[in-house]
């Protein structure tokens, strides 16, 4: 029917839009399975009273695996259908932080709503309670004030009153200038004996200058004397020799085929010292170091917090191989001995925690993106829905910041997504892992 579906419309965007305007909604049903699934992704609590049917157990079973564990779900799901009549699983794994089996105690003033037992005769009540018409006078007032506070033509007629009290303002004529007059004293006879004092000083050492300036090019202008003559060397040196004879030809030759060979590692230009390597270029030779020598390049990049999509690792990763720091093969890193010799830093197996990794992008993430990796952190291994992350992370759902935040998180390698999923990276757990396989 066009009139259920767009109730169940307004209540699916009540659940997903609502809490920004603190409002929420109890859904309420005896099946399980007929409650809308968009409207029941949105609750963060469950009270599960007994359920036999297999597709009523099949919908609760569906909530238990996106917000529980294993082993909450084995317990709910082996005692839901024995449940006493008036005892129910309470889950609200986010908002309360509470899994128990709780029985509700009964209702001490009239139950209209309690199913009668077999022979006993229903009661119906003889008398209604008294409405205070007052109380609802004054709460329908209320409603009517708030109401006409928010209405936009009542508030179009205050801002045009507000703008016609601005432009008569303005047409009054400006007030008088005020002369103020502000008497400055002169310098005092101290402080101008201080700047005569400093004045010298400063022509002294200007002289100083102009006659170092002087000695110095005197002694240039000698060097490049002393060196005249060797340059005229060099230049007859450069001149075009005459052919050497065939048998001058064949004895150059010989000497060639006796000279020593020259050893590869002569050929390579001399090792550039620690001082010249940047701040990035360091944390990936130790990153390398500490993770037993060989890293994937993502992996690597993300431990020495580095942009992995950006132009700065390329760059670096091209002076450390001219270097012969590291060597690049198949996507992984490995760090050679002088590249571990140039940090000072001995070739192990000791991976950084979690902790000590996400401390290098605290200066560098923003609230949200910090709640959103907490959370995820939290989850890990498992993964969550990026409705529900957003929602644990307070971050708007259906504004473009989330995907903005996580599309950081996905460039420095923090976390992985796919589809409307997202997960902690396995880099981030780096540590655990290689305690786990420790021959890796």
């Amino acid at each position: 029917r066009p009139d259920i579906a767009q109730c169940a419309a307004a209540v699916q965007m009540l659940g997903a839009e609502g809490r920004s305007s603190g409002i929420g909604f109890t859904l309420i049903g005896q099946r399980a399975s007929k409650i809308n699934k968009d409207a029941l992704s949105q609750c963060s609590t469950l009270i599960a009273m007994r359920t036999q049917g297999p597709q009523d157990r099949k919908a609760l079973l569906e909530w238990v695996e996106a917000h529980g564990t294993t082993e909450q779900l084995d317990t709910m799901m082996r005692d839901l259908a024995t449940l006493p009549t008036g005892t129910g699983f309470l889950w609200s794994p986010s908002a309360l932080g509470i899994f128990e089996r709780v029985a509700f105690r009964n209702r001490t003033t009239f139950d209209s709503s309690r199913t009668p037992k077999v022979g006993e005769r229903r009661m119906t009540p003889q008398a209604f309670a008294a409405v205070d018409l007052d109380a609802l006078r004054g709460e329908i007032a209320a409603a009517v004030e708030s109401a006409r506070s928010d209405d936009p033509k009542a508030l179009r007629a205050e801002v045009a009153r507000l703008r016609s009290a601005l432009a008569e303002a303005r047409v009054q004529p400006a007030p008088e200038p005020i002369t103020v007059t502000v008497e400055v004293p002169i310098v005092p006879a101290h402080d101008r004996d201080a700047l005569v004092t400093a004045a010298t000083r400063i022509q002294e050492a200007a002289l100083q200058a102009a006659q170092a300036a002087a000695s110095i090019s005197s002694v240039l202008g000698s060097a490049q004397a002393t060196l005249a003559p060797h340059k005229a060397l060099e230049t007859s040196a450069e001149a075009v020799p005459a052919p050497a004879s065939p048998a001058i030809i064949v004895e150059l030759a010989e000497e060639s085929r006796h000279a020593p060979e020259i050893a590869p590692d002569a050929l390579r230009p001399p090792a550039s010292p620690a001082s010249t390597l940047k701040a990035g270029e360091r944390r990936l030779l130790l990153a390398l170091c500490r993770c037993g020598g060989r890293l994937a390049k993502r992996d690597a990049a993300t431990l020495a917090a580095v942009n992995y999509r950006a132009g700065t690792l390329a760059d670096y990763l091209r002076t450390l191989l001219r270097a012969h720091y590291v060597v690049h093969a198949d996507d992984l890193l490995s760090v050679t001995p002088d590249g571990a010799s140039v940090v000072g830093v001995a070739i192990c197996n000791d991976p950084p925690a979690t902790d000590e990794i996400i401390a290098q992008y605290a200066p560098r993430l923003k609230a949200g993106e910090r709640r959103l990796l907490d959370c995820l952190i939290a989850a890990y291994p498992a993964d969550r829905k990026k409705l529900m992350l957003a929602e644990e992370a307070d971050v708007n759902y259906r504004s473009g910041t989330l995907a903005d935040y996580l599309r950081t998180l996905r460039n420095l390698g923090l976390v992985e997504t796919r589809d409307q999923r997202v997960r902690a990276s396995d880099t981030l757990f780096i540590r655990q892992r290689s305690q786990k396989n420790p021959k890796r």
